[in-house]
Parts: C-alpha cells; sequence; structure tokens
C-alpha cells in the first residue's frame, strides 16, 4: 500500500491559501478497466465501491463487457457480481446510488463495423443482497457520455450527452420510487451546452456540469460550466445559465463529486478522444491531466491541484464525504489500469473554520447602510448572496474597513468569507 501527499497553491480566481491531498493505492481489481460506471454505498460502518462494465485492456468493441465488481474497503478486497443483466455490453454509463439501490443508466454498444448504439436502459442493483432487480423504466431518449446526478436522495438528472448521431439537449429525471420518468427544462440548444464526456454534479437546488466535448470537426474540448437552478417547488423547472472559467481549462471524462458546497472534478484528459484513448484530432494518443479541480460556488472562485496517481476516461468516482475512491481509468500511455486509488483531504484542506466561526460576526445584523465583520484579523474576500444563491456583491476587505450594503434591497441574504484557505458562512439581515 503506498501514500502519497500533495500540496498546492495554484489560484485561479480568489486568494484561497494551501490545500492538501492524500492518496493511497489500495488493492487492485482483479483486471483493468475503463470508462466503467463507478458509485458508492454506505451502511453507517463501511463503505463499498462499485464497478459497472466498461473496456478491458484491448481497448477493443470486443473488450467492452458487462462485469460488474464491489471493493469492500473495511477488508481492501474485491469480489466479482453477476454481469449486468443480459444485454449489449456498455461503456459511457452513468451509476447513482439512492437509499440501498444503484441505478446504472444509459451508455453505449460497438459493434464490430465501428457503429454505436447508445441505451436506454436502467438497470437496478440491490445493495443489500448483491444482485440485480427487474430493470427500471427505460429512458425516453437513449443517452449516453451525459451527466448523472442525484437531487435531493430522490431523484436522478440525466442531462445532454450523446445520443446515436448527436449531443442532444435534453433533461431526463427519473425517479426511482415510482420508477418513471419527468422531462426537465432543457439545456440550451446551443453547442456550448450540450455536450458527451462532460461531468457534474447538483449542490442544493443547482446543477453544475463541466467540460466535454461539442458537435464540430474533431469534437473540440469545451471550457464551460453551465448552472442549472432547479425550482424547489417543481424540480422541472430548470433555469440555465453560463460561464467560462478560462479559455485555458477545460476537461473531458472526468469523475464530479460535491463535498461541503464545493465541487470537484477529478482526472480526465485536456483533449477529446474516442473509446481507445486516440484523440478525434489528427488522431494523437491522448495522456491524463492528473488534476483535481474544485469550483466554490459560494465564493465563485477555483482551485486546482495536480495528483499524477489520478487517470483519465472516468466514469464516476465513490464518494464518502471528502474521501474519494477512483477505479481504474487510463494511465499514461492509455495504458488500461487496473488501479483503485483512495483520496482523502488533508488536515489543512479547505473547509469551515471550525474552532472560532462562532467567534466571527457580522456587525451590525441587521443592518441598513453597513456591514464590519468582527473576530477576524488580515484580509479577506467578503461574498453576499440571495435566497437564490445568486452572488450580489463580492468585495475584498479587512476588519478595519466596513462594507456598504445601502444599494441592497431588505430581505434575507447569506455571506461568505474566505480567508487564508478557509471559508465562513454567515446569514445577514438587510432591514
Amino acid at each position: 500500500m503506498k501514500t502519497y501527499f500533495v500540496f498546492f497553491t495554484l489560484l485561479i480566481t480568489s486568494s484561497l491559501a494551501w490545500s492538501q491531498y492524500v492518496t493511497t493505492s489500495l488493492t487492485k481489481l482483479s483486471e483493468p478497466v475503463s470508462n466503467n460506471a463507478v458509485t458508492g454505498y454506505s451502511d453507517g460502518v463501511n463503505k463499498y465501491v462499485y464497478s459497472f462494465g466498461g473496456i478491458d485492456s484491448t481497448k477493443s468493441f470486443s473488450g467492452i463487457h458487462n462485469r460488474c465488481y464491489k471493493f469492500d474497503e473495511s477488508q481492501n478486497t474485491w469480489q466479482s457480481l453477476p454481469d449486468l443483466p443480459p444485454s449489449q455490453t456498455r461503456i459511457a454509463a452513468g451509476a447513482s446510488t439512492i437509499n440501498n439501490t444503484i441505478y446504472i443508466i444509459g451508455g453505449y454498444h460497438v459493434f464490430a463495423n465501428g457503429n454505436e448504439q447508445s441505451s436506454s436502459l436502467v438497470h437496478r442493483f440491490d445493495v443489500s443482497a448483491d444482485t440485480f432487480l427487474v430493470n427500471g423504466a427505460p429512458l425516453p431518449k437513449a443517452t449516453d457520455d451525459h451527466v448523472q446526478a442525484v437531487y435531493k436522495d430522490s431523484l436522478i438528472f440525466v442531462i445532454t450527452g450523446w445520443s446515436q448521431t448527436t449531443n442532444i439537449p435534453n433533461v431526463q429525471i427519473y425517479n426511482p420510487e415510482l420508477d418513471t420518468w419527468l422531462i426537465g427544462t432543457s439545456v440550451p440548444n446551443t453547442h456550448d451546452y450540450k455536450s458527451f464526456g462532460a461531468s457534474g454534479a447538483i449542490i442544493g437546488d443547482t446543477i453544475y456540469y463541466f467540460g466535454g466535448a461539442k458537435i464540430a470537426s474533431n469534437f473540440p474540448i469545451q471550457t464551460q460550466l453551465r448552472k442549472g437552478y432547479i425550482n424547489p417547488q417543481n424540480s422541472t423547472d430548470i433555469t440555465w445559465s453560463l460561464d467560462t472559467i478560462s479559455p485555458n481549462l477545460s476537461g473531458y471524462r472526468m469523475a464530479a463529486s460535491s463535498f461541503e458546497n464545493s465541487i470537484r472534478w477529478v482526472g480526465g484528459s485536456n483533449a477529446t478522444y474516442n473509446y481507445n484513448g486516440i484523440g478525434y484530432a489528427g488522431g494523437i494518443p491522448v495522456e491524463p491531466n492528473h488534476r483535481i479541480l474544485t469550483f466554490h460556488p459560494l465564493t465563485n472562485s477555483w482551485d486546482t491541484v495536480s495528483l499524477p496517481q489520478i487517470n483519465m476516461d472516468l466514469r464516476g468516482v465513490a464518494s464518502f464525504g471528502c474521501q474519494m475512491f477512483l477505479v481504474g481509468g487510463m494511465e499514461k500511455n492509455q495504458k488500461v489500469s487496473a488501479k483503485m486509488l483512495k483520496i482523502n483531504c488533508g488536515p489543512n484542506s479547505i473547509s469551515d473554520l471550525k474552532n472560532n466561526k462562532e467567534d466571527i460576526l457580522l456587525f451590525p445584523n441587521p443592518t441598513r447602510s453597513q456591514l464590519t465583520v468582527t473576530g477576524i484579523g488580515g484580509d479577506f474576500i467578503i461574498a453576499i448572496f440571495d435566497i437564490k444563491g445568486r452572488l450580489i456583491l463580492k468585495e475584498s476587505t479587512s476588519a478595519k474597513r466596513p462594507v456598504s450594503v445601502e444599494n441592497l434591497r431588505s430581505g434575507i441574504y447569506f455571506t461568505v468569507i474566505s480567508s487564508k484557505g478557509n471559508i465562513i458562512r454567515k446569514k445577514l439581515i438587510i432591514q
């Protein structure tokens, strides 16, 4: 077992400071696998990681399979599970866990002649019995390489992706309890939103998805972060918006997970490629970017860390709070991996100030015109958001310089204070 300590200080848009990740190599899977659907489950005591389908080391159509595996962290062991229920072999599916059931959705099959077929299948796996149940209701629109995210532990959002011949704007919402599909507000029908190979997560009532490939010559990689605000009274009503992090920052087939109001995109590549790891542009082999990219919505800030152990061609991550598990993927030179990697946030990771956050006050609160932050020394960034999560004001300041809020309407707001790599959240009332 190998353990690595990695630090970073690359800053994209805010003044976040040092952070730390600890990576540990665990028992390898019995065979190399990539483009496999991965998710996790915890019974409250033990953690389990699941891998469904994927492609083997041949990286050929005949190497795509329906084999499934389960990892027990407490024992550091793998076991084989039943294959996916009888169906064509698939890659680029997604897997999500709700309660005691895992849902494996979509993906695509590759025929011997090179043709591909998107899938509408929904497999349901019972983690308590390690068996597959009867398939769920099929996707209204077959899709693969899509964004798949869980909302309020009750709904699974399947967003954009590739369907048969093109990227689609569809937003399909699965209700596991009723085994039915709802149709959400589509993403705008543009190449900035439609994507295959993107990934994302939901925080609160907002969907965030990033990267992927668009429809054009050689499927160019995308740099956009897309945001979808879900109406909490009607989950099919979504308001979409767009942001570009940087024209030089992109990602393809990354794993994504949320933690403490932040989203982490793990691994992937900086160029698009076919299932064999060969780039669409010029037939050039693609290499992993070895990266964790994190977005902090409350401060609208980004940071990134390089981790040489992280692979590309990932279709999911088993996430347990700060802790993440990656299974397989492609290493350098497009080598399909059997690696099992655990990633922990170290003690200096960005988080709330646990010890003294109650001593930090907004004064006066309620207020009419000015706001002072007490209990914190030095410079910091304060961001103020409305109840819908929209950024209203952002300012670099210090305890000696009050912040003017006289232009804000009366109501309830949320403030996020970022100082020395720490984040403090406070409620604010404007009279």
